[in-house]
């Protein structure tokens, strides 16, 4: 179904960016499976334990990094 949504995405023009770099992380992704071994269908409570961190890992570099707290975004600009 993800190719059916970069699809939809690529068609907004605010959007295409986003879409595109989303698919070449896709691409990287898989590119990082071996051939001969087949997708697995579940994944074990270690294996999911280590998905679901990966992802939350991620989130923050995907969405741009936020200043840490207590930082003073107007004392970066005075300087």
């Amino acid at each position: 179904m993800n190719q059916n949504h970069l699809s939809d995405a690529r068609k907004a023009a605010e959007m295409r960016d986003r879409a595109n770099h989303t698919d070449s992380e896709i691409k990287q992704a898989m590119d990082g499976l071996e051939a001969s071994m087949p997708f697995p269908t579940t994944l074990s409570l270690d294996d999911q334990d280590r998905f679901i961190v990966g992802f939350y890992h991620q989130r923050p570099a995907r969405r741009g990094a936020k200043p840490a707290a207590g930082a003073n975004p107007q004392a970066e600009k005075e300087s």
